[in-house]
């Protein structure tokens, strides 16, 4: 069988196979890449189908040229390995593939632009293998239709915690919901975990007959988006008990549902942050990430941090002058100060010590925040170390962009370290 697709759609779809097989499994490995083709010359279409540990892929090709089947106009099948060719720098506009004749073979030639050669692949004949994992198409109903770019904002504000442990990150599962009498005509994403809770709050006016009430795991979601948002701004998404299902463009992706029971709500904590009597720093937004670029190279790898320290920040509000303060091994008394901040104090008693803040965790929420919201002020709130009126046990921190919000616990007083 003979084949000639588009370069890029050939690349693309090769990066959705990757990303598919990445996101499948728990440990570090060789890319998966061995993939079913179905060739119907007949209606001159070519479908690409891959499987691993209960996901599934199936992608139509858009741009395709078939010759040289093997078969009477029927359907034609072949197992074959297509990461030996993801390598390859293709320079023509199209690609042109060649599978052996023999069905058990492993030769595969190519030619584009001016190259053109033989690869000799070994790779297992996977029919039983796809048809054995493949779903009804009536499995999972596709209800719910959502923006690309708006479900991938929102995902990114449960990112956090990467820097302390990535595969704990990824685990963490999103409630993904809608309720008018929450928010009306919004789709809000929430998550937690130990540390730090997290509501994304977004527009959502789509009249819809089936109620909006899922979980889901951001990494895979996020990594097929990202692969196939080029194909359709917007996606279909369906869910059982058993899978979740993703359909854009010529792409139908399967993912078995994996979360454990979870129970995640935020309002009764975003009502007492905005009820309950705190110490609050408004901050204009540029002067926050210029303070925070400053204080990078403090908390960083560099030659001004080592293994020793702790990428921790003051935060000191006092007589109308605030700014952040850091002390490391290799650097004493470095300040940098956050002009156009007000402070407002609803407890009625001045702050006694300095808060203290995980400059990476501050980083994140800031960059989320500002990613989701293009308010031109973020909003820090505190209260006094295990004070009554706090909205949760130990130091708690709230930092918020209008509807959006991060709520991080165990922040410490002054002289302790922070978890």
């Amino acid at each position: 069988m003979k084949f000639t697709i588009n370069t890029a759609e050939f690349k693309r779809v090769m990066q959705l196979v990757k990303t598919v097989a990445e996101s499948s499994v728990s440990v570090k490995s060789d890319v998966h890449s061995i993939c079913l083709l179905r060739a119907f010359p007949k209606e001159s279409k070519l479908r690409l189908d891959f499987s691993l540990k209960g996901s599934f892929l199936s992608y139509q090709f858009e741009d395709i040229e078939i010759a040289d089947v093997e078969t009477d106009g029927e359907e034609f099948r072949r197992s074959v390995d297509l990461g030996v060719l993801s390598s390859l720098k293709f320079s023509g506009k199209t690609v042109s593939i060649s599978l052996g004749k023999n069905k058990e073979g492993n030769t595969i030639a190519f030619s584009s632009g001016k190259m053109t050669g033989k690869l000799v692949v070994s790779h297992p004949d996977i029919e039983r293998e796809v048809e054995a994992s493949r779903p009804k198409d009536n499995s999972v109903e596709l209800k719910h239709m959502f923006s690309s770019s708006m479900f991938l904002k929102a995902l990114s504000g449960h990112n956090y915690g990467s820097h302390h442990n990535s595969a704990e990150a990824a685990k963490r599962p999103v409630r993904i919901y809608r309720n008018d009498e929450v928010a009306k005509d919004t789709l809000l994403f929430v998550s937690k975990d130990k540390l730090t809770a997290a509501r994304i709050a977004k527009s959502y006016d789509v009249p819809t007959k089936h109620p909006i009430d899922f979980y889901i795991l951001p990494k895979p979601l996020q990594a097929i988006l990202n692969s196939a948002s080029v194909e359709s701004p917007t996606f279909y998404l369906g869910t059982s008990k058993d899978c979740w299902r993703l359909s854009c463009g010529q792409i139908d992706v399967w993912y078995p549902n994996i979360i454990q029971l979870a129970s995640v709500n935020l309002e009764e904590l975003r009502e007492k942050v905005e009820n309950l009597p705190s110490y609050a720093l408004k901050i204009p937004v540029k002067e926050l990430d210029d303070a925070l670029e400053e204080l990078s190279p403090f908390t960083d790898k560099s030659a001004l941090f080592s293994k020793e320290d702790m990428p921790i920040v003051n935060l000191t509000t006092e007589k109308a002058r605030t700014y952040f303060s850091i002390n490391t091994t290799k650097a004493k008394d470095v300040l940098v100060e956050l002009e156009g901040a007000e402070f407002t104090n609803k407890i009625g008693v001045a702050p006694n010590d300095d808060l203290m803040l995980n400059f990476k965790s501050l980083s994140e929420c800031v960059e989320a925040l500002t990613k989701n919201d293009t308010g031109e002020h973020l909003t820090i709130r505190w209260w006094p170390y295990q004070d009554p009126s706090s909205p949760t046990k130990g130091k708690t921190v709230c930092i918020s962009m209008d509807d959006n919000y991060y709520w991080i616990s165990r922040v410490l007083p002054t002289g302790n370290k922070v978890v």
